[in-house]
């Protein structure tokens, strides 16, 4: 049993604490953006945040796709993606849920890994940052060329709707 179920890794409990009190300081998107980014890369190998605009989304900051995972965050890569039907990019904007899971997806195949590379597994994890009802931004994350192992999508899932809030506050002090 105990090598089924995997022990989860107590860091990623202290590092969630970390970062959810860091966004309690924060108010502006990038920022709050590139926290998501940092603490989904204690469990993937490659990040990307992407900021939605109207029919597409928009490279910016990754952790472990141009460089090494530790040299930190990169550079916005400025690549965009359209948001087409039958992705699951457009499933995550539309409905504004976590998808974690493998699916053929042309736009992530033919898109994605073009620019990025493809990762050894199509395992994939897409995390909405939502502020006033709309997913403004989206955190995309792979295990790239590392084996699978099984990440605390609940705590992503709830460091993302903290976020949101936090935003949503900032906006109407604003």
């Amino acid at each position: 049993l105990k090598s089924i179920l995997p022990v989860p890794q107590a860091e990623v409990g202290h590092h969630f604490s970390t970062a959810f009190n860091q966004l309690k300081a924060l108010s502006e998107p990038p920022e709050i953006a590139l926290i998501m980014l940092q603490f989904a890369a204690l469990q993937f190998e490659r990040v990307l945040t992407f900021v939605v605009a109207k029919s597409e989304v928009i490279a910016e900051k990754s952790i472990g796709v141009t460089a090494d995972k530790s040299e930190g965050a990169s550079p916005p890569l400025m690549f965009r993606i359209p948001l087409e039907k039958q992705s699951v990019l457009l499933e995550v904007v539309e409905k504004g849920r976590l998808y974690y899971g493998q699916r053929n997806d042309n736009v992530l195949t033919n898109i994605l890994y073009k620019e990025i590379g493809a990762p050894r597994s199509p395992k994939v994890m897409i995390v909405p940052l939502i502020s006033r009802g709309k997913v403004i931004a989206v955190t995309y994350a792979d295990f790239g060329a590392k084996p699978v192992s099984p990440p605390q999508t609940n705590l992503l899932e709830t460091l993302a709707q903290h976020a949101g809030s936090i935003l949503d506050n900032a906006l109407y002090r604003k």
